[in-house]
C-alpha cells in the first residue's frame, strides 16, 4: 500500500514535467528547480533539525506575466532524540508570484559587483506522509514562502533561495498536538525547460551573447537580450530617462512622454521651444529658434538685437552617466554652430545632477558630464580657451527631485555666457 501510494505522489510531481515539454515555445518557460533543504522542526517534536532534498516544477500563467503555479516534492530526515526513525515527504501544488527583477544603483561603484534578483512569493496545498517511531501516516498540510532568484547569465540558470514554512494538520506524530509547524531554508539552482519566445528573426541568444557579452532576461516575456524595455515605451531602460511611463503613453526618443508640437513659423523649433517666434522659414535658426545662433536665458524674454546671450538647459543625459546621448550630441552640434558665429563669447559649462546618490559622488559626476561636452565641443573646433568647466552636484536643480521627469531635468549641462572675453596669442 505504501508503495502505491509513493507511486502515486511520484506521478502527480512528474505531470508538470510532461506538460511543460509539450509545450515547445511558451513565452516564458516553465522551469525545473533542484537543491538542499534544512528543516527547523516544530518545537513540539522530539527531534533535532532536520535535512534533505527537494525537486520543484514550476509552470508559469502564460495569460498572467510573473505568475505560476508549482509543484513541489521533497523528502528529509530528522535525528530522533528517543530513538526510532523519524522522515518526512511531501508533495504540494502553489501559487507563486514574481516581483520582477532588481539591480543596485551604481554610486559608490562598488554595487556594479553585486547579483541583481528577482524576489518572490508562494502559497499552496499538499499532503504530507510522516514517519515517525516507525508509525508513518498522511496529514493534509499548507505552505507558504519567500525567496530570492539570483540569474547566473548562463541558458537562463538562476541560484535560488527560500524560507518555506509548512503547517500540517497531524494529531499522530506528537501526542496532543493536532496541528505541527515546521520551517525549511531551502538552496537550489533553476533550470529553464525549453527555450523563450524566439528573438527577432536573424538574431540568436548565441549572437546576442558574442554582442553584448551577457545577455539579459526580461522578467516579463522571458525573452534573452542585450537590453530590457521594463516599461514597454519602445526605448531600452540604458537609454530611458523617463522609467515607468504608462503603457500606450507616446514617448519621444528619451522615453519621456512626448506632447503635440507646432511649429508657426516653419523654422523648425517647435513654439514651445521657440524664443525668437516670428524668424523667416528661410533662415538658418538655433536650437531655440533664433537666426543669431545665441539662445536667450530660459524663462526670459527675447533679447533685443546685438545682446550675446547663449543658454543652452536641455543636453541631458542617463542615470549615473556621463556619455553624451545621440540627441546631446545633435544639440551640441547647433550650439557649436552658434559659438562659430562669434568668437568673443565665453561660456561656462556647468554640469549638474539629481539628488540621488551621495553628495560627493555627484559632484564628481557634474564635472564630469561637463568635461564630456567641453571635449566635445573642442572637437567641433571650439577653442578650450572660450570653455570653463564646473560642476555643481546636485546644488541647482530645475525640476523637482521627488518626480522622475523632474530629475531626468536635473541630469544635465548648461552652456552660459561669461561677461569676459579671452584673448588667444
Amino acid at each position: 500500500m505504501k508503495k502505491r501510494v509513493l507511486g502515486l505522489l511520484l506521478a502527480c510531481a512528474w505531470m508538470p514535467v510532461a506538460m511543460a515539454m509539450a509545450d515547445e515555445s511558451p513565452a516564458t518557460p516553465s522551469s525545473i528547480s533542484v537543491g538542499g533543504l534544512y528543516e527547523f522542526p516544530d518545537n513540539a517534536r522530539d527531534s533535532d533539525n532536520g535535512y534533505g532534498g527537494h525537486i520543484s516544477f514550476n509552470l508559469p500563467l502564460q495569460s498572467r506575466p510573473g505568475e505560476g503555479l508549482e509543484f513541489d516534492f521533497y523528502g528529509l530526515k530528522r535525528d530522533a532524540d528517543a530513538g526510532g526513525t523519524d522522515s518526512q515527504l511531501g508533495l504540494f501544488a502553489s501559487y507563486t508570484k514574481g516581483f520582477g527583477l532588481y539591480g543596485w544603483d551604481e554610486d559608490d561603484g562598488v554595487e556594479r559587483y553585486l547579483p541583481s534578483f528577482s524576489p518572490y512569493g508562494l502559497l499552496g496545498v499538499g499532503v504530507i506522509r510522516d514517519d515517525v517511531g516507525n508509525s508513518d501516516h498522511y496529514v493534509p498540510a499548507l505552505d507558504a514562502g519567500l525567496g530570492l532568484a539570483f540569474p547566473l547569465g548562463w541558458r537562463g540558470l538562476a541560484l535560488r533561495t527560500e524560507a518555506r514554512v509548512i503547517g500540517q494538520f497531524n494529531d499522530k506524530s506528537v501526542p496532543d498536538q493536532n496541528f505541527l509547524l515546521d520551517v525549511q531554508l531551502r538552496v537550489g539552482l533553476t533550470f529553464p525547460l525549453g527555450a523563450p519566445a524566439p528573438a527577432e528573426e536573424g538574431v540568436s541568444d548565441t549572437a546576442l551573447t558574442k554582442e553584448c557579452g551577457l545577455a539579459v532576461v526580461d522578467p516579463v516575456t522571458g525573452r534573452s537580450d542585450c537590453t530590457v524595455d521594463s516599461d514597454r515605451d519602445g526605448v531600452t531602460d540604458n537609454a530611458d530617462l523617463c522609467p515607468g511611463t504608462p503603457a500606450g503613453t507616446p514617448v519621444d526618443l528619451n522615453g519621456c512622454a512626448a506632447t503635440a508640437s507646432f511649429d508657426s513659423d516653419g523654422d523648425g523649433v517647435p513654439d514651445e521651444a521657440d524664443s525668437c517666434p516670428g524668424s523667416l522659414a528661410s533662415s538658418a535658426v538655433d536650437m531655440s529658434g533664433c537666426a543669431t545662433g545665441l539662445a536667450p536665458v530660459a524663462g526670459e524674454p527675447a533679447p533685443p538685437p546685438g545682446t550675446k546671450t547663449i543658454v543652452l538647459s536641455n543636453v541631458r543625459f542617463a542615470k549615473n552617466s556621463a556619455e553624451l546621448t545621440p540627441q546631446a550630441k545633435s544639440l551640441l552640434d547647433q550650439a557649436a554652430v552658434g559659438l562659430s558665429g562669434d568668437s568673443e563669447i565665453v561660456v561656462e559649462v556647468a554640469g549638474h545632477t539629481d539628488s540621488e546618490g551621495k553628495a560627493n559622488y555627484n559632484l564628481m559626476l557634474s564635472l564630469l558630464r561637463a568635461e564630456n561636452v567641453r571635449q566635445y565641443l573642442v572637437g567641433k573646433g571650439i577653442s578650450r580657451y572660450r570653455l570653463f568647466v564646473e560642476g555643481y552636484g546636485e546644488a541647482k536643480p530645475v525640476g523637482s527631485n521627488e518626480t522622475e521627469a523632474g530629475r531626468a531635468q536635473n541630469r544635465r549641462v548648461d552652456l552660459d555666457k561669461l561677461d569676459v572675453k579671452v584673448i588667444e596669442k
